[in-house]
């Protein structure tokens, strides 16, 4: 099919490349996100486990939890982990490795 009639484009060529314009336009007035870079830390186990005093710690802020709060109970000889805490409630870093 021959896009071009003695010289001028014909009405649908010039339909889809306005179409195209239009879109182009669009894409480009978009705004563009702010993104930050992620901070990692990991949730460090400290205390003494005799006396029920164990607490785990952010590395990045030393925001303390309660160890009691990582897991949701006991079954078949093991703690389960819940695994509530994927990013520090305090800073917002997100946590690796530990528990």
């Amino acid at each position: 099919m021959m896009a071009l009639t003695s010289g001028k484009l014909r009405p649908p060529v010039r339909l889809h490349i306005a179409l195209a314009d239009w879109i182009y336009m669009l894409i480009n007035e978009q705004p563009t996100i702010d993104a930050v870079p992620v901070v990692r830390g990991e949730w460090k186990l400290y205390g003494n486990d005799d006396d029920s005093g164990m607490s785990y710690w952010c590395t990045v802020c030393n925001f303390q939890l309660s160890e009691d709060l990582f897991y949701s109970g006991y079954k078949n000889g093991r703690w389960i982990e819940n695994g509530v805490f994927k990013y520090c409630p305090n800073c917002g870093a997100k946590m690796e490795v530990e528990p």
